[in-house]
């Protein structure tokens, strides 16, 4: 759309105000589906060649559910897990989850993670089952 100043007088600024806007946003959304997949990509390759350990939640990232009378409650809370690599270090992975009052997550609760061997302190290539399947 060409801009320039005529017979529809001062809606071609906001016009193209908002179609700016809008191409904006669009380029956000696509920037943000193409790291989205490529995280899940990441995320498949370590649990297909990654290393399979029991890890434990030790911080739930909550403290109560506010009960609601008309179905389950959800909260966005980031949950720590502890995990034994094949080094014998203790590490610590950090990870956001939605949970739903339905299944909550608790303390001491167990699930699988998959890290890299080679570099098992790398947060980034840590894969945690809970976290992967909770509610999104």
């Amino acid at each position: 759309m060409c801009v320039k100043y005529g017979r529809g007088g001062l809606l071609y600024g906001p016009t193209t105000a908002v179609l700016g806007f809008g191409a904006v946003l669009t380029a956000l959304a696509a920037a943000t589906s193409v790291r989205r997949g490529r995280r899940r990509r990441e995320a498949a390759r370590t649990v297909r060649s990654g290393t399979p350990t029991v890890g434990t939640v030790t911080g739930k990232g909550y403290r109560d559910f506010t009960p609601r009378p008309f179905g389950p409650s959800t909260i966005l809370t980031v949950v720590t897990f502890t995990f034994v690599d094949a080094n014998n270090v203790q590490r610590w992975v950090r990870r956001q989850m939605l949970i739903s009052s339905d299944a909550p997550v608790v303390d001491g609760q167990t699930t699988t993670i998959w890290y890299d061997a080679a570099d098992p302190g790398n947060e980034s290539t840590i894969v945690v089952d809970l976290a992967t399947t909770s509610v999104r």
